[in-house]
């Protein structure tokens, strides 16, 4: 047999073996026409719901700032006193930031945080006076005093630490409007719960003279 027989009955049987694949097509699988599908929902979710997780972060970070703000520091202080006259004497107010209270009728000027000899001293509850001092607290003092009217020798103080080792608020006034409408709500804070002590308060600082 020539060899040119041979190469020719070795091509028929390769086209005869490549003919047994139906239609020549691969066994790999088929690929489709697009991208692989995926669940995309839980990728939306994540995705939409980053923003809204974010924005109540930064809503409770602005929480916690505003009640840190609000909050009075460990051991705010407060000594309001009103001596006058010759003898230098009058009636004072302390408040600690433990709620305890202290009153006194009559007594000579007094050092902030060295008082004695009060006549009277009580508690209130500890979110009362935490409120006392966040008012005090959130006073504008920049304008204050106001002028007052009051003719008496009568020298009212006020002294305020927000914290130990806070720079203190002071002021120096004539009578209790000066402080108005300003420091209303310690005025009040104060009547409503020692009105009953026959002392007079600071609402009354050098208006009544008794």
């Amino acid at each position: 047999m020539s060899n040119i027989t041979m190469i020719s009955l070795a091509s028929a049987f390769l086209l005869m073996a490549c003919s047994s694949s139906p239609s020549g097509k691969s066994d790999a699988a088929p690929k489709t026409d697009g991208p692989s599908m995926i669940d995309a929902s839980s990728d939306v979710s994540a995705v939409d719901g980053a923003p809204a997780l974010d924005a109540a972060v930064d809503a409770r970070t602005k929480a916690d700032s505003k009640m840190a703000d609000a909050a009075p520091p460990k051991g705010a202080y407060l000594l309001w006193q009103a001596p006058g006259g010759f003898a230098g004497r009058g009636p004072a107010f302390e408040a600690l930031s433990d709620g305890t209270v202290r009153l006194w009728k009559s007594t000579v000027g007094m050092q902030p945080r060295a008082t004695s000899n009060w006549d009277h001293q009580s508690k209130v509850p500890q979110v009362e006076i935490d409120a006392l001092f966040a008012m005090l607290k959130a006073i504008d003092y920049t304008k204050l005093p106001h002028k007052g009217s009051n003719g008496w020798e009568c020298y009212p103080s006020f002294h305020f630490e927000a914290c130990t080792g806070c720079a203190a608020k002071k002021l120096n006034y004539v009578d209790a409007l000066a402080l108005q409408p300003e420091f209303d709500a310690i005025y009040k804070w104060i009547s409503d719960r020692l009105k009953k002590i026959q002392v007079q308060l600071p609402g009354i600082y050098c208006v009544l003279m008794t």
